[in-house]
């Protein structure tokens, strides 16, 4: 389980969910400002800060009416985090992996894209079931896997490819477990129900679980 732009995600579209009260400028920095604190909550790490920092630049580029270039973005951060420190990219497997999995992604994404206009008909139902757990779940661990490939067999000599099926019974659930989280914070603090943070405990155990399962 990592830190990536996908909880930085979350974070920004739960805050824009309970903040939309609040004039648009207002909510971009309020965003800003805190997933600077998470990125300090969880230790500033190498994947963290690269999330946080494009994270942090959508919302600048949102904030300016600019258009949001993922390529551009991944660019730039890598830029400005070799900048600061050039040791990055020599000794910090976080860093390679991070990046290397958001390429992978990205890339496979824009292939599949293209792949999928130029075969456009008419589905049933259960198609369109299996379509949305492929494209969702699937597919971004597939190209997660196609990037980090050269880097775990580089510095660890074997990768567990069953990461990629384990994915399809995690995912669905981390964003639950993670706004929940929050949640559940707050409405124990008022009302003091155990249930309350034993549904917040069940979830993580069961994430704990299969990557327990997928590690043996």
């Amino acid at each position: 389980i990592a830190v990536s732009g996908w909880n930085i995600l979350m974070i920004v579209v739960f805050l824009q969910f309970i903040l939309f009260f609040l004039p648009f400028y207002v909510r971009i920095v309020i965003i800003l400002i805190t997933i600077t604190g998470y990125s300090l909550i969880c230790g500033l790490d190498s994947s963290v800060f690269r999330a946080v920092l494009m994270g942090g630049l959508s919302m600048v580029a949102l904030f300016r009416g600019r258009e949001i270039n993922i390529r551009r973005l991944l660019s730039i951060s890598a830029l400005i985090m070799l900048i600061i420190n050039p040791y990055f990219l020599a000794y910090d497997t976080g860093f390679l992996l991070s990046y290397s999995a958001i390429i992978g992604l990205v890339y496979f994404e824009t292939n599949k894209r293209s792949n999928e206009e130029t075969t456009k008909r008419e589905v049933n139902p259960f198609q369109k079931g299996v379509r949305y757990v492929y494209k969702n779940y699937l597919s971004p661990s597939i190209g997660a896997s196609i990037g980090i490939f050269p880097i775990i067999i580089f510095f660890m000599g074997k990768i567990n490819l069953m990461w990629i099926v384990g994915n399809l019974f995690v995912l669905p659930i981390v964003p639950f477990v993670m706004i929940y989280g929050f949640v559940s914070v707050w409405l124990y603090s008022f009302l003091h129900w155990q249930r309350i943070i034993l549904i917040e405990q069940w979830g993580v155990e069961y994430i704990y679980k299969v990557s327990q399962i997928l590690a043996e």
